[in-house]
C-alpha cells in the first residue's frame, strides 16, 4: 500500500431525504500501483463533525466546504488507503490515521480491536467484503464466546471503517447492516443508572456546601444541574455561560501523556443546556471571585491589562487566571474521595494513616447500592427529568448529548417505564371519573 496520487478535487452539491442541500467534495485519485483514475466522494462536514448545508443556487459556507475538501485531499495524499487490503489492514489503516483526530486512549483502544476485527476475515479485502461474510464472521465472535459488548463494539467499529471505505470509493454499500445488527449479536442486560434519589440529592449537596475544594464544589453541581460529563465541565469557558444557558463547545480529552481540547464527543454534543436558577447563582458567585483571581494576575498597577493577558472570557470555568484548564481526571478525584467517604483503610489509598480522613461517614450511594461517581450525577439528572420533570426522550437526547434518542431510551428503559406506568394510572384514575356500571341487559 502506498501515499495516493491526487489528480484534483472538486465541490458538488447533493440533496439528502429531506430536502437540504449539502455540499459534497469529490476527489480524483490513483494509487502507486498504475491503476487507473477513480474517484471518492464524501457528504463533508465542518470540525465539529455536523454536516456543511448550502442552497440550491447560492454559495452559502463554500469557504467551510472548501477547507473541509482540503483537510480530506491532505489527508488523502499521504494515505494507506487500498481497496485490495484486508480488512484488518484497511481497519489499521483507518483508525492510524484517525489518530490525530481522535483521544489518544481512544485510538489505541479502537487499534486492540484489530485482531478481533481480523480473525474470521482473514485474506478478504475490504472491497470483496459482503453481508454474508460479515455475518459469519459475527457468527464466529459469538462462538469463541466472547462478550456480547465486545461484539456489538467490534461490528460498530467496523461499520463506521465500511462507511469511509464507501465515502473513499473503495466499496459500493456498507455490509454492516442493523439486520445483521438485530439478528446476529445477542443483547447484554443494560446495567440500571446508579442515580441519586431525593435523599441523596439533599446529602450530596449538603457535602458539597461544606467541601473544600471550590473547583469541586462548582464542577459537581454542573454535572448534577446540567447533565454534563467531566470532559465537557473542564472545557467549558467564561464565554460559554450565557443567559440562563451553558454552551457546550470543547471537551477535555485525554490525548497520550496528557490532556487537550477538542470538540465534544459528537455533533449531538455541541448543545446548549439550561441552567437551574440555582446554579446560576452559584456560578454568579464564583465567576466574581474567579474575575478577581484574574484581575490580580493580569491587570497592572496602572489598570492597564498585561499584553500576555489572556482574556477572561476565554478563562475555562472552573479552570486557572492564566488559562490553564483543569482535568477531567483531576475532578473525578476530588469526587471519588468525597463520595466515598472512607471511613475504613483503603487498601489502594496511600496516603498516611488520618490524613484528610473522615471516620465514620458513611460513603455516598446510588440507587443500585454503589458508591456514586461523577458520571452517575449525570444519570441522576436524567433520571430526574423523567420521572419529575416528565421530559420526553428526544428533548432528554438533545440535553445529554445523544446523537440518536434509541441510546436515551435504551439507558433509561426502567425510568421511562415507571414513568409510563405511573401516567396510565393517573389517567386511568381521571378517565374513569364520572363514569357508571355498564347496563345489564337480563
Amino acid at each position: 500500500m502506498g501515499a495516493m496520487e491526487i489528480r484534483g478535487a472538486s465541490l458538488t452539491k447533493a440533496k439528502d431525504s429531506k430536502g437540504r442541500y449539502h455540499w459534497k467534495g469529490n476527489i480524483r485519485y490513483r494509487g502507486e500501483d498504475g491503476r487507473s483514475w477513480r474517484t471518492k466522494t464524501r457528504h463533508l462536514k465542518g470540525e465539529d463533525g455536523a454536516p456543511i448545508y448550502t442552497d440550491k443556487g447560492g454559495n452559502r459556507n463554500r469557504r467551510k466546504a472548501q477547507a473541509a475538501l482540503d483537510r480530506w485531499r491532505e489527508e488523502l495524499a499521504g494515505s494507506v488507503y487500498d481497496r485490495e487490503a484486508t480488512v484488518e489492514d484497511y481497519y489499521r489503516a483507518d483508525m492510524e490515521g484517525r489518530a490525530g483526530v481522535l483521544a489518544g486512549s481512544t485510538a489505541r483502544g479502537y487499534l486492540e480491536y484489530a485482531p478481533i476485527i481480523g480473525e474470521g476475515l482473514e485474506g478478504v479485502t475490504i472491497s470483496q467484503l459482503d453481508q454474508k461474510a460479515v455475518r459469519l464472521w459475527v457468527r464466529g465472535m459469538v462462538a469463541r464466546g466472547l462478550a456480547p459488548s465486545t461484539v456489538r463494539k467490534a461490528f460498530t467499529l467496523l461499520h463506521q471503517v465500511c462507511d469511509r471505505a464507501v465515502e473513499n470509493g473503495d466499496m459500493a454499500a456498507n455490509p454492516c447492516t442493523d439486520k445483521i445488527r438485530r439478528d446476529e449479536i445477542p443483547t447484554s442486560p443494560t446495567k440500571e443508572p446508579n442515580a441519586l434519589d431525593s435523599e441523596g440529592v439533599a446529602r450530596v449537596n449538603a457535602l458539597l456546601n461544606e467541601a473544600k475544594n471550590p473547583r469541586l464544589r462548582i464542577g459537581a453541581r454542573i454535572a448534577l444541574h446540567c447533565g454534563l460529563r467531566a470532559g465537557e465541565i473542564s472545557g467549558l469557558r467564561w464565554r460559554d455561560v450565557g443567559e440562563g444557558a451553558l454552551r457546550v463547545r470543547e471537551s477535555i480529552a485525554n490525548v497520550g501523556g496528557g490532556t487537550e481540547a477538542k470538540a465534544p464527543k459528537s455533533y449531538a454534543g455541541t448543545r446548549d443546556v439550561p441552567m437551574t436558577p440555582e446554579l446560576e447563582r452559584v456560578l454568579a458567585e464564583w465567576r466574581k471571585a474567579q474575575e478577581a483571581e484574574w484581575r490580580k494576575e493580569w491587570v497592572l498597577s496602572d489598570g492597564k491589562t498585561a499584553p500576555e493577558a489572556v482574556p477572561f472570557e476565554d478563562c475555562r470555568v472552573i479552570g486557572y487566571a492564566d488559562g490553564r484548564h483543569f482535568t477531567p481526571n483531576a475532578l473525578g478525584h476530588l469526587w471519588n474521595k468525597l463520595a466515598k467517604g472512607r471511613h475504613e483503610r483503603d487498601p489502594k489509598d496511600r496516603r498516611r494513616r488520618g490524613e484528610e480522613w473522615e471516620p465514620g461517614r458513611e460513603p455516598v450511594t446510588g440507587t443500585t447500592g454503589e458508591v456514586v461517581t461523577l458520571h452517575d450525577l449525570r444519570h441522576t439528572f436524567a433520571t430526574h427529568h423523567i420521572a419529575v420533570v416528565k421530559t420526553d426522550v428526544r428533548t432528554l437526547a438533545s440535553l445529554m448529548g445523544h446523537a440518536d434518542p434509541a441510546v436515551t431510551m435504551r439507558r433509561y428503559a426502567a425510568a421511562l417505564a415507571e414513568t409510563r406506568e405511573a401516567a396510565q394510572t393517573k389517567a386511568a384514575t381521571s378517565l374513569a371519573a364520572g363514569c357508571r356500571p355498564a347496563l345489564r341487559v337480563a
